[in-house]
Parts: structure tokens; C-alpha cells; sequence
């Protein structure tokens, strides 16, 4: 008895987790489909380049907004900032110099 009541909870459980997971699923496409109605062409153009080979109604927004933050924000990493900060002032050495 303790049995059935624990496998129909299960089951109940899957059901419900399911339905949460469509509704989820549903949410996602609409906010995504606003998204992109509601950006600018330009931007649109941008996230078309970004996600060149598929077509942004194909692609889920997170990934659409990991796209976009990566452009928008490039990872830097400190040895080339090193790098350059070295170079500026090698040249303003150069020109102080002369």
C-alpha cells in the first residue's frame, strides 16, 4: 500500500514537473520573440552576424544573450593588457627622449 502511494506521488511529481517544464518553454519563446520585435534593426543585424550560420528565431535568448554579452564585452586577459600598457610606454619614452 505504502508502495502505490509512493509511485502515483512519482508519478504525480513527473506530471506536474513536466507541465512546469512546457510552460517554462513557452515563456522563453514569447520573451524571445518580444526581444526581437522589440530591438532595432540594427541590432537585429548584429544579432543575425553573431549567430551567422542560424537565424535568431532558431537560437534560445540565453544563448542570444551570452552572443551579444561576449561581444559587447570581450574577455581581456591581463597579459595582453600588460602587453599594451608596456607598449604606450615605451612609445611615450621614445617620444620624451627624442
Amino acid at each position: 500500500m505504502f508502495f502505490s502511494f509512493l509511485v502515483n506521488n512519482i508519478v504525480e511529481v513527473a506530471v506536474n514537473l513536466e507541465e512546469q517544464i512546457a510552460a517554462r518553454k513557452a515563456a522563453s519563446e514569447r520573451n524571445k520573440v518580444i526581444f526581437l520585435s522589440e530591438v532595432g534593426p540594427e541590432t537585429y543585424l548584429v544579432i543575425s552576424n553573431l549567430v551567422a550560420p542560424a537565424k535568431p528565431k532558431d537560437i534560445v535568448l540565453e544563448q542570444i544573450f551570452k552572443k551579444l554579452n561576449s561581444h559587447f564585452n570581450p574577455y581581456v586577459s591581463v597579459g595582453n593588457l600588460r602587453k599594451f600598457s608596456l607598449r604606450k610606454k615605451r612609445s611615450n619614452c621614445w617620444r620624451i627622449c627624442e
